[in-house]
């Protein structure tokens, strides 16, 4: 449950902890937490596996530069890294309680727990574009082939390679096919985050060189670079999103032929020994 990861976050501060409410035998200062609701993130396709949870943290004290201090600890509590989850946390008010003098001050806390993924080898043109850009861009060993893997990463930079569609042109023995692969770059949102985003484009250009095979025997241009935004709750992240055209050949696979057997007939309706007619049959054996 997401309170016991809430409270193993918030042990550190100098003021007790409560579900809910302070108790009527304890005074202030007091850390008040109340699980308000849960979503489901999505990464503007499906949802990924993660769950989220939306929890209000309300700060008691008797004084307000003290309610200021706590909130202050809470604060830097939830925003340390936490490997697995993604927090965001933001201001809703500071008041003062008449009937007993006792300063709050709110924080609406969001979380998302992440899905743990391990990514399997992946096959085709997603798994070479993959190994081709494994730690060799700003993004590390951040590279993932598959949509799930990419949304549930919490370490930035990151890539996602999506195949997008492909168009199959039939022959006679091969298949011309062209495949729209998409190469998604992401980082959260900041007055660094375009420059970051512009260097490992230039990063991924130069490690998908035209002059270089994805697979065997094709060949592929970059088609286009757009830029796209994404959130989970209030984490705004920016995406440099590349699309290059893919173009490789497959051949039809023979189809097992089957044993057959024939049968022959003469046609033959008057008293001459040559006959009318002939039939040659071809039956499949079972």
């Amino acid at each position: 449950m997401i309170e016991a990861t809430l409270t193993t976050w918030l042990i550190g501060i100098s003021v007790e902890l409560y579900p809910v409410a302070i108790p009527d035998d304890k005074n202030a200062p007091g850390v008040v937490y109340r699980i308000e609701s849960e979503f489901t993130p999505e990464d503007g396709r499906a949802p990924y596996g993660a769950k989220g949870y939306r929890v209000r943290v309300t700060v008691w004290h008797t004084g307000y530069k003290g309610a200021m201090d706590v909130t202050a600890e809470v604060r830097n509590a939830l925003v340390s890294a936490h490997p697995g989850y993604l927090v965001s946390v933001e201001d809703r008010g500071d008041y003062l309680d008449g009937d007993t003098g006792i300063y709050g001050i709110s924080l609406d806390v969001e979380i998302t727990d992440l899905q743990s993924v391990t990514e399997s080898a992946q096959a085709g043109i997603r798994g070479a574009v993959k190994s081709l850009l494994l730690s060799g861009t700003n993004a590390a060993a951040n590279v993932f082939a598959t949509r799930i893997g990419f949304a549930n990463c919490d370490s930035l930079p990151s890539i996602g390679v999506r195949l997008q569609d492909t168009d199959v042109e039939t022959g006679n023995s091969d298949q011309k096919r062209k495949a729209r692969v998409e190469v998604n770059i992401k980082t959260q949102s900041s007055v660094t985050s375009e420059n970051e985003l512009e260097a490992i484009v230039g990063q991924v250009e130069a490690l998908l060189h035209p002059d270089l095979n994805i697979i065997t025997e094709s060949r592929h241009d970059l088609s286009g670079i757009s830029t796209q935004y994404s959130s989970v709750g209030r984490l705004h992240y920016e995406h440099r999103v590349m699309t290059f055209d893919v173009e490789y050949y497959t051949v039809i696979p023979d189809v097992a032929l089957v044993p057959l057997n024939t049968v022959h007939a003469d046609w033959n309706i008057d008293q001459d020994a040559d006959p009318e007619a002939e039939d040659t049959l071809t039956i499949p054996q079972e």
